[in-house]
Order: structure tokens, then C-alpha cells, then sequence
């Protein structure tokens, strides 16, 4: 079983860093730094002579290809001029100037304000609009990667800034979790809803929602749109900051206003939510407000048809819905679609994300058929609430840029529908082979779509996968975007192998075409019989129909009889059985099956009790021996074993003796029949040893109650009877698959390359080539729990079984289903014993005499290394030590080692006669002063005595010599005076191979470091 999709919907964001002080010093204000002129490119403004006849038939015009973009009316002869794709800037210029007929060619010259770009202080760092090649703010946390961006890897949205900052008459619906309304960045572009702005507790204006003065929110079913998530308030912020404000950050838009609906908290939202919000959007453009696009920053796995309707709504409403394309890299074409972004909707723009070095960012999702474009996601700056700013990633961010560029493109012309705004979008972005897989294959550039002439896109959008299963007889959905910048590109004819038909794409809004003149051109290919077909398009994609990809036929009764595993299932109950080899069904290959007792099994789908025709639509596969509503007795239960040996096993499931629920469970009136998986086959087989109940249950006897056939996927299925009873006792019924041929799968790479003994399952990824999207993974050839995210990434679950013994080695493999198909070539997995490494900062150190010197020493464990280290070190001179803090450290843990190079030091200390009379009067006298009066006259030769005798002591010290050398905090020696001779060993110096021990119990590991020890 794979695993069951979530249907709850969360926000689109990978990252969250800390906040940027709002009262940052201002960055921008220092004047033009750069004097080269910047233009837009390829676009000239051209006058010509007033004495020209006809100015459209100029020769330099049809040389540079150009087209006129304006007139002026207060300036005859002066138009803008839009150069071909491909045509050379400096060479159209040098014709038009060549021109006799024209007056003057010039480029188009971006001004700018004498403060620079906007004013907004934290302009600089949005290298998603900018990119000069600056720091990035907070590059890469958690990865290692570059921390400056790439020149010119942004949406270029300076450059369409010289074109129109967007209008304040078009409104942007948020769909989010909320919004700072008073934030200093964004208030000026808050709509508001004037009649309820009132807070009175009705619903002034009539619409169905009290006091939804900025919007609504449908998480708590009122009108406050506090963001306590802050998610919604830095989409915002890059879709609609206010520009060139003194404040904070600039949007795309600087001045359209966002219409807001909060459906998501901080466990996220539902799709009643998301449909109420669509439905408010729905309800507030019928009543007049220009909503164009709705920005979606937000998904989650599930088919909702309600919200595909929600949806559908707004689309013919005339409504965008920007949608993030998800943070899972993985493929949105594959069996795990994110929604809303996958929905076959034409309103509808998913977008990846890349990073500030146009590269696909790490956990951005992505799909040829099902994702639009790409724009920056990583490490964007945008405003959060209480006037802060923070540093957000994720398709979340991506989303937003896109809607800005949305209502840009509104402004620019007022007068373009959604269709002509989606193209421009699509057909103005960048073709970088670095950004996620996408319909376009491009990063947004609003200057392009701002400016766009004889760009193109022509790619297949449906269906999602180049391998499709269909039925005889039954239309597969085709689509191609085939579009000229805003315009559709014209009619489509596909060529058919190997029957050489033609299939007619149209734009006429005649279904399956959603809608007339928007450049997606339909069509259907219904294939007459079983077999393999090829479609191809225009631009040399294809796709493979297999039709019937399973048909049936009788063939000999070979029951197999066993004693097996009973599954002691219960009435209306299901068991998971795990097969030892991968069963390869409708092109995939899977783990095990889900056994119903009610006569069906499969692959990963669930079906009700009582039997209804197939194809069953909230099911993918579906094999139904006998479906019908069964029930387990006491002499009677589901079964399951192995029989033969590799490579040529079989899985048998049996249902022994089970009864029918409307009639008598005791034993008496039973049915018996089973179903075999072969290895390496994608074949089938259905025994049926007893298919009549009889007695009180012949109304249900040989299938007459039942279903009977097998399903490929949701739409393709072959009934070979329903309600009627077509079975016979001692017959069997072979299922024989046409199929496309599978390839095989390679490994390059897993992560981690080995594990230690553990008691947990652990995941393991593996990277390579060609895996199906219904690929399985193999531990030591039996199949395991798969998530394959991409045809070159998956996720596989080693149980903890095989993880118990240390010294072994695991093979790991990756097989993709017959026909064809099979396992790649296996990759060693070693399972060790828990163990550390160590190492040290730097390999070589040096410490002068007096001073000190420090490293970092690291501990890096396995996985399953969780004790503490001891550290010591050996090979230093006696006068270095060295110590470490901890002295004990844990796995994964480091301690700073200190390296410490005593002074020399006197083996005597003997100080000169003056030195030795001024220490040693002072203490006579000490005692002088300090005796009674009376005893100082009394003993005064005593006073005397004592003085003799400390001088003696002080001679027999060795009186004389030079005072000791001190080391003050420089290290700098501290010298007294000279007199007499000293006995003062020598520092040792010179290089030093130091070991770095460190111990565990019985584990033991050393890390080498030369010390350099000088004077």
C-alpha cells in the first residue's frame, strides 16, 4: 500500500529566520552610482522626417523587424518600436540612424529617480527583484550553498517599473492566513469595503458578511483577518508592498489593493474554507470589484471536486488563481498531484520556486505538464506583522510574484482579459534549463511580459503522463498551450501510430476545450481496439496510449490447494498482505495488497462492501474475483502463501468458505475461489473452486449479486460481469495485460551510505534514473514501503528487521514493474556497529612560549552512537599542556582544546644585595615597630640578633643574581634588575606531531595535529 494522500490544506513555506529591525538605517539615498545608460531592451524610440510619406513602410523597419508599440500625438513622426526576437540591439540602432527617412533613433532610457532605485530601505537586498550579485541575507541555513546571489537571476522588475508600478484601481484577492492591515507597508494598498467599515455588527452593504471592511475570515467565520501565522502578511508584502514609500520593502505592485480571506490557522485549513473564500471572491467580483487574480500560497494531496468547481467558478469570472506548486520536490505529474496548483483548470498558474542563482530551490515540486513557471522563493524578504520584516522561503513566496506580475500587466492595459494576462506571464519568462520542470521551462521576467513580441510556448498539458492506460472506445483528453505572446498560435494537428489518423486540437470553447481563444487548443484521441499508440506533437513530445491494458480469457482449472496464513478477518474487514517479490500490476509495481473480505483486493485503494460496475471512480486499481458482500464463518476465512521459488514464485490469496451476508453464515453455504500474483508477469489468475452458495442464497449463486473484473487505474477498467452469474465451479480465468514496456532503473547515489544496528525503521533515499512513478524498493530483494517523488528520487523504508545485526550489508534496489522493467543493478548498504570520528578545526597550530593556542575538535558519531567521548592528548614537550572544554563531550558534540606553552622558570631565585637589604630592613623594622615598648628596651640585642640571622639566611640562599623573568598579559617578559648568576632551564621549542585521543568504552579514535612551539 502506498501511503493515503492528506486532504488538509497548509501554507507553502520551507523557512522562517528572524526578524529585521524595522529601524535599520536607510540604504537607499546616496545618489546614482552607476552612470552607464540602462534601457528597456530591444525597443527604440524612432522619428522620422516630417517630409515621409509612409512611415510603416520603412526599409530599416522591416530590416530590424520591428513593430510599433505607440505614437504620441503631440509629436508627429515619434513612435515606439519593438525589435524581433534575436535581432541585434547596436545593429536595428545603427540602421534606423542610417536611414535617410528617419529624424533620429534612439534607445528607450530607463530614468530613474536621483535617489536610485525606490527608497524603500530594504530594496537592496531583494535580490528577487534586483539581482546585482549582493549577500543574501540568511543564504542557506541548514545547507551548504552560495551567499550571493547572480547577477540578473531576478524577475527584472526594476526595469518594469520604468513601464507602470500597477494601479490602484485593480484589486488582488489573498487567500492566506490573514493580513497586518495596519502594517506601514501595506495599509495604503488595504481594500476596503467602505459600507461595512463601520465595525457595527451588520452587514451594511447587503453582501451575506458583516463588517468585511478589508475581507473575510472563514477559519473563524467573521471578518477578522489577524495573521497570527505572519505567513499571509509576507505574501502580501511581495505581492503588493507599497513602492518608493521611505518604508520597509517594495512589491511587484506598489498600488494595487489586496482583497483579503483568511481560511488558514496554524494547523492549517479545510477545503470549506478554501471554497468559502473562493465563493466570496466569486460573489465580490459579481458586485463590481475588479478583482483579477487571487494569489494562493497554500495546497495539499486529495481530489476535491467541490473545490475544482470553486474554482472553476471564479475562472468564469474571469478571475487568475495563482497557485504555489509545492515544497516536496516532487513531481506534480506523478501519482502524488498537489491541489489546487494540479487542477486542470485554465485560470489556473502553478508556480516552482528558484533561488537567487536561478536553480531550482531544493524542496520546490515541479511537473512538465502540470507546473507553468518558476520564480523566486528562497530567502525573501517581505514584511511581517508589527511593522517587521523577515526572511521567508517557499513556493509560498514564489506564488506571489507571479500574482504581482499579474496585476501589472493589468495596469500596463486595461483592457487585456485574464487570457491574455496568463500568456503574457507564460510567455515572457526566461528559458533557463537550471529552473524546475515546468510547462515553460522558464523563470518569471515581468520586463519581458511587459514588453513581449514573437516570444512562444507550444507544450502538451494533457495528459499529465507521456504513458497512458485508456479503454477501447473511450476519449483520452488531449491539450496543448500553444500561444505568440498574448495571442493563441493557431490549430494543432497530432499524427497517430500506428493507424495514422489525425487528431484536430481546437480553441473554440467547444468541450473538452474550456475556453475559446485562451491558446490551450483540445482535443480527443478514442483508440478503436486494444493495443499501443503513439501521439505525437509538434514539438516532438509524445505520449503512448495502451488500450485494454487488461483483457480475460478461460482457461484450465488448476486450483491450488494449501493450508496458508489465515487473515482472520472479521466482517467487513481488511489485512494487509505482504508479498516476498514485487507484484507488477497496470505498468507499477507494489509491496503487497490490501485483502477485502469482501472479495476484492488491491494495490492501494479502498471500495465498499456491496459490488458496483467498474471502473469505480474513488479507486485506482480494483481486482474483484468475486464482489460481493461476504462474510467470513467458522470453518471459512481469506488465506494467503507462497508457492515455488525465485525467480519464478507465486502469491495465491484465497477466500475459503466464506458465506453471504444475506443469507446463512454458519458454513453451510459457502463460496470458494482465489487470485494469484506471478513474479516478473504482470499476468493474473482467478480460480474458482465452489462459485454457488446454495440452499437459502441461490439468488446470489455463480456471481448473479457480484462484480467481476479488473481495474487499471480510475477511468480504465474490463468487467467481465456484473449482477449476473456468468461463473462456474472448476473453471479458472487467466487476465493477460497489453502494456507499455517499462525500463529499467539505475542507483547513483544513497543517503546516508550505511546505518548501524537499530530497533526503529529507518528511511533511506536513493537516487538514480528511470524510476516509475509506481516504482518499489528492494531490501535485499524483497519489496519494501516506497515514495517515489521523481523519476530520479525516492524514499524507501529499510525495516528494522534487517537492521539487527551489525557486520552485515545490505542490498538496496529499485525495480520498476514488468513488462519490461525490473530491478536496477543493487547498491551496497553496510549496517555497522555504533561508532564516532573525530576531527580538528586545523591540522597545524603554533603557540609562542608564554602564550596559548586553541582548535575545536569535533565528534561525529553514526546514527546510532549515543555515548559520551573522553578526549586527552600526547606528544607535547613537559612544559605545554593542553586541556579541553568539556573534557567530556557528547556524539555530535565538539570541546575547544587549549594548547598552553609555559615560561622558563629559575631552578633558584636569587636576588642582588640591594634587592635582599630592602626586603629585608622593612621586616625588621615591621618587627621593631611592632614589639611593646618595654620589650624594645629590654631586648634590644635580641632586635639585633635577628637581624644578623636573617641576613645569614639570606646568603646561604645564594645572594645575588638576577631576578626571576615574569610574563606580563602580552606575553612580552618582564625583566628586573642584574646582578650574580642564574640556573634557568630552556623552554623546550621546535615541532611537535600531537595525538588527539578520544574514548568510548572500547571504541577509540585519534586525530593528528603538528604544533609548532616557538620563542
Amino acid at each position: 500500500m502506498r501511503p493515503t494522500p492528506r486532504i488538509v490544506f497548509s501554507s507553502l513555506l520551507v523557512a522562517f529566520s528572524i526578524n529585521v529591525a524595522a529601524q535599520q538605517a536607510d540604504l537607499a539615498g546616496s545618489g546614482m552610482r552607476d552612470r552607464t545608460p540602462q534601457y528597456v531592451p530591444n525597443q527604440l524610440l524612432v522619428r522620422y522626417r516630417p517630409s515621409t510619406a509612409q512611415m510603416s513602410s520603412s526599409q530599416s523597419r522591416a530590416t530590424a523587424a520591428g513593430k510599433v508599440m505607440g505614437s504620441f500625438t503631440t509629436l508627429p513622426g515619434l513612435q515606439l518600436v519593438q525589435l524581433a526576437p534575436g535581432v541585434d540591439f547596436n545593429s536595428a540602432l545603427g540602421s534606423y540612424r542610417s536611414d535617410p527617412s528617419v529624424l533620429y533613433a534612439e534607445p528607450n532610457y530607463i530614468r530613474k529617480a536621483l535617489d536610485g532605485p525606490p527608497n524603500d530601505p530594504y530594496f537592496h537586498d531583494l535580490w528577487n527583484m534586483h539581482n546585482t550579485g549582493q549577500p543574501i541575507l540568511f543564504p542557506y541555513p541548514f545547507f551548504q550553498g552560495p551567499t550571493s546571489g547572480k547577477p540578473g537571476a531576478d524577475i527584472h522588475a526594476l526595469e518594469a517599473w520604468s513601464i507602470t508600478t500597477g494601479s490602484s484601481d485593480l484589486v488582488i484577492g489573498l487567500i492566506d492566513t490573514g493580513l497586518d492591515i495596519n502594517h506601514e507597508d501595506l495599509s495604503a494598498n488595504v481594500y476596503r469595503n467602505e459600507a461595512d467599515c463601520n465595525n457595527n455588527g451588520i452587514d451594511d452593504d447587503g453582501n451575506g458578511y458583516v463588517d468585511d471592511c478589508n475581507g473575510i475570515n472563514t477559519l473563524d467565520n467573521n471578518s477578522d483577518l489577524t495573521d497570527i501565522v505572519h505567513h499571509g502578511t509576507h505574501v502580501a508584502g511581495i505581492l503588493g508592498a507599497a513602492g518608493n514609500n521611505g518604508r520597509g520593502v517594495a512589491g511587484v505592485n506598489w498600488k494595487a489593493k489586496i482583497l483579503t480571506c483568511k481560511f488558514l490557522g496554524l494547523n492549517g485549513g479545510t477545503d470549506a474554507g478554501a471554497i468559502g473564500c473562493f465563493n466570496y471572491m466569486a460573489m465580490m467580483r459579481d458586485r463590481g470589484v475588479n478583482i483579477i487574480a487571487t494569489s494562493n500560497s497554500w495546497g495539499g494531496y486529495g481530489y476535491s471536486q467541490a473545490l475544482y468547481d470553486a474554482i472553476d467558478g471564479v475562472r468564469k469570472r474571469g478571475i487568475l488563481v495563482i497557485a504555489a506548486a509545492g515544497n516536496s520536490n516532487s513531481d506534480n505529474d506523478g501519482i502524488y498531484p498537489l491541489y489546487p496548483a494540479t487542477f486542470a483548470l485554465d485560470n489556473i498558474i502553478a508556480v516552482a520556486a528558484n533561488d537567487f542563482t536561478d536553480t531550482q530551490s531544493y524542496y520546490s515540486s515541479f511537473g512538465a505538464h502540470s507546473v507553468s513557471i518558476s520564480a523566486p522563493g528562497d530567502e525573501i524578504l517581505s514584511t511581517t506583522p508589527d511593522n517587521t520584516y523577515s526572511v521567508f522561503s517557499g513556493t509560498s513566496m514564489a506564488t506571489p510574484h507571479v500574482t504581482g506580475v499579474a496585476a501589472l500587466l493589468k495596469a500596463q492595459d486595461p483592457t487585456r482579459d485574464w487570457k491574455a494576462i496568463r500568456n503574457l506571464i507564460l510567455a515572457g519568462g526566461d528559458k533557463l534549463s537550471t529552473v524546475a520542470a515546468s510547462v515553460t521551462q522558464s523563470r518569471l521576467n515581468a520586463l519581458n511580459s511587459l514588453t513581449c513580441q514573437g516570444r512562444t510556448v507550444s507544450a502538451p498539458l494533457k495528459p499529465q503522463s507521456a504513458n497512458v492506460l485508456a479503454s477501447s472506445g473511450q476519449p483520452v483528453d488531449i491539450a496543448l498551450l500553444n500561444i505568440s505572446c498574448a495571442s493563441p498560435a493557431g490549430p494543432v494537428a497530432l499524427a497517430v501510430t500506428p493507424t495514422g489518423q489525425q487528431v484536430s486540437l481546437h480553441d473554440d470553447g467547444t468541450a473538452p476545450d474550456q475556453d475559446p481563444g485562451d491558446g490551450i487548443f483540445s482535443g480527443q484521441f478514442t483508440p478503436n481496439q486494444a493495443g499501443v499508440y503513439t501521439v505525437a506533437f509538434p514539438g516532438g513530445q509524445q505520449i503512448q496510449v495502451a488500450a485494454d491494458p487488461y483483457a480475460f480469457a478461460s482457461t484450465p482449472f488448476q486450483y491450488r490447494s494449501f493450508t496458508g496464513t489465515s487473515l482472520k478477518l472479521t466482517d467487513e474487514s481488511l489485512a494487509f498482505v505482504q508479498s516476498p517479490f514485487p507484484i507488477s500490476f497496470a505498468g507499477g509495481a507494489y509491496e503487497g495488497v490490501l485483502v477485502s473480505d469482501n472479495g476484492w483486493l488491491s494495490l492501494d485503494s479502498y471500495a465498499p462492501s456491496a459490488p458496483l460496475a467498474l471502473p469505480y471512480a474513488y479507486a485506482n486499481t480494483l481486482i474483484a474475483p468475486y464482489w460481493d458482500n461476504l462474510v467470513p464463518t467458522a470453518t471459512g476465512n481469506v488465506f494467503w502463501t507462497v508457492n515455488g521459488t525465485a525467480p519464478n514464485r507465486e502469491l495465491v490469496i484465497e477466500w475459503r468458505n466464506m458465506a453471504h451476508a444475506g443469507c446463512k453464515t454458519d458454513g453451510t453455504e459457502t463460496v470458494s475461489f482465489e487470485v494469484l500474483f506471478f513474479e516478473n508477469t504482470t499476468d493474473l489468475l482467478f480460480n474458482y473452486a465452489q462459485t454457488a452458495f446454495g440452499g437459502s442464497c441461490t439468488a446470489s449463486d455463480n456471481g448473479a449479486t457480484a462484480g467481476v473484473g479488473v481495474q487499471a487505474t480510475a477511468k480504465v477498467a474490463q468487467q467481465l460481469s456484473f449482477k449476473s452469474p456468468s461463473l462456474t465451479s472448476n473453471s479458472a480465468v487467466t487476465w493477460k495485460s497489453t502494456l507499455l514496456t517499462n525500463l529499467v532503473p539505475s542507483i547513483t547515489a544513497v543517503s546516508p551510505k550505511s546505518w548501524v544496528t537499530d530497533i526503529s525503521d529507518i528511511y533511506v533515499e536513493l537516487t538514480g534514473k528511470q524510476f516509475n512513478y509506481t516504482a518499489i524498493g528492494l531490501v535485499n530483494g524483497a519489496p519494501v514501503p516506497t515514495f517515489v517523488f521523481s523519476s530520479t528520487d525516492l524514499i524507501l523504508e529499510v525495516p528494522a528487521s534487517n537492521l539487527i545485526t551489525a557486520g552485515t550489508t545490505l542490498q538496496m534496489s529499485v525495480f520498476n514493474g514488468a513488462p519490461g522493467g525490473g530491478p536496477a543493478q543493487p547498491i551496497t548498504f553496510p549496517i555497522n556497529t555504533p561508532d564516532f570520528a573525530l576531527s580538528a578545526s586545523a591540522s597545524t597550530g603554533t603557540v609562542k612560549i608564554g602564550q596559548s593556542t586553541t582548535a575545536t575538535i569535533y565528534a561525529y558519531p553514526n546514527p546510532a552512537f549515543q555515548a559520551g567521548i573522553t578526549l586527552s592528548c600526547s606528544g607535547l614537550p613537559a612544559s605545554v599542556t593542553c586541556s579541553f572544554d568539556p573534557g567530556r563531550i557528547l556524539a555530535g558534540g565538539f570541546a575547544m582544546m587549549t594548547f598552553t606553552a609555559k615560561a622558563a622558570s629559575s631552578s633558584s631565585m636569587a636576588l642582588p644585595l640591594s634587592a635582599s637589604l630592602a626586603t629585608v630592613v622593612p621586616i625588621v623594622g615591621l618587627l621593631l615597630v611592632a614589639l611593646p615598648r618595654p620589650v624594645r628596651r629590654l631586648h634590644k640585642h635580641m632586635t639585633l640578633g635577628l637581624l644578623l640571622l636573617l641576613f645569614t639566611l639570606f646568603l646561604g640562599c645564594g645572594g645575588g643574581g638576577s631576578s626571576p623573568t615574569l610574563s606580563g598579559s602580552s606575553g612580552s617578559p618582564v625583566t628586573g634588575g642584574t646582578g650574580g648568576t642564574t640556573n634557568t632551564p630552556t623552554a623546550a621549542t621546535g615541532n611537535f606531531s600531537v595525538t588527539i585521543t578520544g574514548i568510548s568504552g572500547s571504541i577509540q579514535h585519534t586525530v593528528k595535529l603538528n604544533l609548532t612551539v616557538t620563542q
